[in-house]
């Protein structure tokens, strides 16, 4: 009897061990104006110009798993649960088809970064900054960052279909976190993604002459891979 109850207990302990933490939802908001455009944007970004404003909004689990084993760079995959963009012509909001962030934490002294992108229907929007050396702690990802660290921030758009591009500054930033349980959502939950075309995944997967579409190409192979027989 106490030998089955000692290994009920280990049983139950190893199922407790296994569960998943609660995620830290971490919402970062960028703002600023489209700066240059080439190219012309298909539906439902079409008529993106320099000029126009934007916002950008994600919302990501700081907890997600570091997939790079080195103590000064951290690369994350799908960490973004969901996201806004609002241009003067358009507004998107959603659950990723697919998502990717990095950090940097002076890999080279007195170098750091941070990057995200995510993948949207046809589109992949994000943004990438050099930051002042000392910024980070860690390779983990960050829960909160000041404008002032952000001067460099650049937020990309890119078009697989069209293979228009965008580019565009920085001039608002705001950050803020929510804790939510496991199996729990925050606020009013993700919204349906908008449906992705595969085609325009595969055109995604070989952009590699594109900085954050090498990010998303080595995600889909490392993906392909794990469920490949």
């Amino acid at each position: 009897m106490c030998k089955r109850r000692f290994l009920s207990l280990g049983f139950l302990s190893a199922i407790l061990a296994c569960a998943p933490a609660a995620a830290e939802i971490v919402e970062f908001t960028f703002e600023g104006s489209i700066q240059f455009v080439v190219g012309n944007f298909s539906a439902p970004l079409n008529g993106l110009a320099a000029g126009h404003t934007y916002e950008f909004k994600v919302a990501f689990d700081s907890n997600t798993v570091d997939q790079d084993a080195s103590p000064t760079l951290g690369q994350y995959f799908d960490p973004v649960q969901t996201y806004e963009i609002t241009t003067n012509t358009a507004a998107l909001a959603g659950v990723p088809s697919l998502s990717f962030m990095a950090v940097d934490d002076e890999t080279v002294p007195g170098q750091e970064s941070f990057e995200v992108g995510i993948g949207v229907i046809a589109f992949i929007l994000g943004g990438q900054v050099g930051l002042p050396a000392g910024t980070l702690s860690s390779d983990a990802l960050p829960t909160t960052l000041e404008l002032s660290d952000l001067s460099g921030f650049q937020f990309t758009v890119f078009d697989t279909l069209t293979e228009a591009s965008a580019i565009g500054n920085l001039t608002a930033f705001s950050d803020g976190s929510e804790e939510v349980p496991p199996g729990g959502t925050s606020g009013e939950g993700p919204q349906p993604a908008p449906a992705v075309s595969s085609w325009a995944m595969i055109i995604l997967t070989v952009l590699l002459s594109a900085g954050i579409a090498i990010r998303f190409g080595k995600h889909q192979r490392n993906a392909a891979s794990h469920t490949s027989p």
